[in-house]
């Protein structure tokens, strides 16, 4: 990436989107930016109380009769 960058002009319009804003993606947007806007969309909470639940144990003798391995 920084033979990438140094390639690039000073003077560009940079536009960086991600869906994480971890330490690399940070380190590359302080890089690329002089003046950096980050815009952040809160995910909706749904409440959802109808869905039900279960786990079944199966054991390794059935699931090779399932699977049949």
């Amino acid at each position: 990436m920084n033979k990438l960058f140094a390639m690039m002009p000073v003077v560009k319009q940079t536009t960086l989107f991600s869906a994480t804003l971890n330490d690399k993606v940070s380190e590359m947007k302080e890089r690329l930016s002089i003046d950096p806007v980050i815009v952040e969309i809160k995910k909706e909470e749904v409440e959802i109380d109808n869905i039900e639940q279960l786990a079944y144990h199966v054991s390794p003798e059935k699931k090779v009769l399932f699977y049949g391995i």
